[in-house]
């Protein structure tokens, strides 16, 4: 909201600017708070919507995530543990389908899974 607000501010001060030096039509010197708000989201859509990632990649963010996890402590005073089951999630669909095929054997003992996020 405050990059919106920002935005309508700086268009709201260019279509002033504008008006000053070239006279423009009523239906936009009337309103023109509504345009500068209208212009400010259009233009701060298009650039959301040209920043998304491209494929392959799925997000700008982490690939992968830890849906769950248990973990046994073995010793309580040294903290040592070891991860008895891990269920990670994966953004990208192929990176899915390696992890999968790569460890099969841990996810058929039960140790992994796999989804898709």
């Amino acid at each position: 909201m405050l990059i919106v607000a920002l935005g309508t501010g700086v268009a709201f001060l260019a279509l002033i600017m504008l008006g000053s030096t070239v006279t423009l039509p009523l239906w936009i010197a009337g309103h023109r708070f509504a345009w500068s708000a209208g212009l400010a989201f259009a233009i701060l859509a298009g650039i959301w919507r040209l920043r998304r990632p491209k494929p392959p990649m799925t997000s700008f963010y982490q690939p992968v995530r830890i849906l769950d996890a248990n973990v046994q402590l073995s010793e309580l005073m040294s903290g040592a543990g070891q991860v008895a089951y891990l269920k990670l999630a994966f953004t990208n669909p192929d990176y899915l389908h390696v992890f999968v095929n790569a460890n099969r054997d841990a996810i058929a003992a039960g140790h992994i899974a796999a989804v898709k996020a």
